[in-house]
């Protein structure tokens, strides 16, 4: 892959935005957990789009930095350096020295630590792989790193399909029925959290969700594979178009604005007939506006060159 540094990045942070430490594996047959995930529209135009045009490398800001943070937390355990934490934390010793790091086996009170593992299963002609981030115990945990608001709108559909699928393809490993994820708001305010009692209470939290069971998982993904495997030589009208949720799209507003020149809305609503109320009240003086909302996932689909449905929402204004 050709890069380019338009924005003349310096030397240091152009050369770690240019490593590239993810395996990638070249095979047409191969899907990846998080692959998985995306709207099946954005699967299967993503795999015709041959890409010879460079990309710069501030396109890869968050993705550097997400692998940064998980080197970082596997380098955690790695070469005794859990135990010097673990001490400081005021572990006993005998608990210490019961954990045991990418073990061959596990026997007795072992706690296993599993790191960064991948692996692959074949189900309905396509290789699924992904690598998972901790197991500790039979226990799975992923680390996200998010804003407060992902945190506080509290959807974890993606969250629970992506661990159940890591269970499914490590069931050796991951033995537990829950999945923990360890977030990090990265936009944490300390102000926010003593005024807003669904803000995060610190800037590491962990969630709980109860993972699928492995024939719910099993399940899922059969009906996955088939619908990509029933489109993937379709033309794209006769591919289902990826709804308001898998766009990330921001919630359609209504503003009311009380005089026909007005540059500013009077007030915003969530909802038409409150707009139109508020319209009523005020004697049918003004208008209503309805916004629709921001789409924010096509910015990240490496198929929407060729998508008929994204390039409608850039005549429209909406990404």
């Amino acid at each position: 892959m050709k890069l380019t540094n338009n924005s003349n990045v310096s030397l240091n942070m152009a050369v770690w935005l240019a490593f590239d430490e993810y395996t990638h594996i070249a095979d047409n047959n191969y899907i990846s957990v998080t692959g998985l995930l995306k709207p099946i529209k954005a699967i299967i135009l993503s795999r015709r789009v041959v890409n010879n045009e460079p990309s710069d490398i501030l396109d890869f800001v968050a993705s550097r930095t997400g692998t940064a943070l998980h080197s970082a937390s596997e380098n955690a355990w790695l070469n005794g350096n859990y135990k010097k934490s673990l001490h400081k934390l005021g572990y006993a010793e005998d608990y210490i020295d019961r954990i045991t790091v990418n073990p061959s086996s596990v026997a007795g009170d072992d706690i296993p630590v599993f790191l960064e593992r991948r692996t692959i299963k074949e189900i309905h002609s396509y290789k699924v792989g992904g690598q998972f981030d901790v197991v500790i115990s039979g226990e799975i945990r992923d680390i996200k790193s998010v804003k407060a608001f992902s945190y506080m709108k509290g959807d974890d559909k993606d969250y629970i399909l992506q661990m159940s699928i890591y269970k499914w393809l490590n069931q050796s490993i991951i033995t537990g029925d829950v999945g923990y994820i360890d977030m990090i708001i990265t936009d944490w305010k300390a102000h926010e959290a003593a005024s807003n009692p669904n803000y995060p209470r610190t800037a590491v939290v962990e969630k709980v969700v109860q993972l699928m069971s492995i024939e719910e998982t099993e399940a899922w993904l059969s009906n996955r594979l088939n619908s990509i495997h029933s489109l993937v030589q379709s033309d794209e009208v006769n591919i289902p178009s990826c709804t308001t949720a898998e766009l990330w799209q921001d919630a359609t507003k209504y503003k009311y604005y009380s005089k026909l020149d007005s540059k500013r809305a009077t007030k915003v609503f969530d909802n038409i007939t409150e707009a139109n109320q508020m319209l009523i009240d005020k004697g049918s003086k003004g208008y209503v506006k309805t916004v629709e909302g921001m789409v924010r996932r096509c910015n990240y689909c490496n198929g929407k060159d060729i998508c008929q449905q994204y390039k409608g929402y850039v005549t429209q204004g909406l990404v």
